[in-house]
């Protein structure tokens, strides 16, 4: 029973950082625009923009990073074509558009 809720609060977490994080990134490409740079350069000209927070900056910055880092790729369009994606600025843009169904990658062994 304690494994369960333990579960499912940690599906709940996640969820919810998901959605935060959607939230970060939409209003990024809505305001301040995402082409032709990488996302983690359009968060910072955002934070400069005071278009986020400080505190936003860092929640999504984590976010992308904890999903890049393992396989070793710092952007994302580099990670996407590793696993055999389709990988042009739109797909990475389709990505950060649906944050919680992006793709799996494989961390590098």
């Amino acid at each position: 029973m304690l494994k369960r809720l333990l579960t499912a609060a940690k599906k709940w977490s996640k969820a919810r950082k998901d959605e935060e994080v959607q939230e970060i990134l939409d209003r990024v490409i809505n305001t301040s625009g995402y082409e032709p740079m990488p996302m983690c350069s359009a968060l910072k000209i955002a934070k400069q923009k005071r278009l986020v927070s400080e505190k936003e900056y860092k929640t999504a910055f984590r976010e992308i990073e904890k999903y890049l880092l393992p396989t070793a790729r710092i952007f994302l369009m580099g990670a996407l074509k590793q696993e055999g994606l389709p990988h042009s600025r739109e797909d990475c843009l389709r990505v950060y558009r649906d944050w919680k169904n992006r793709p799996k990658l494989t961390p590098l062994k």
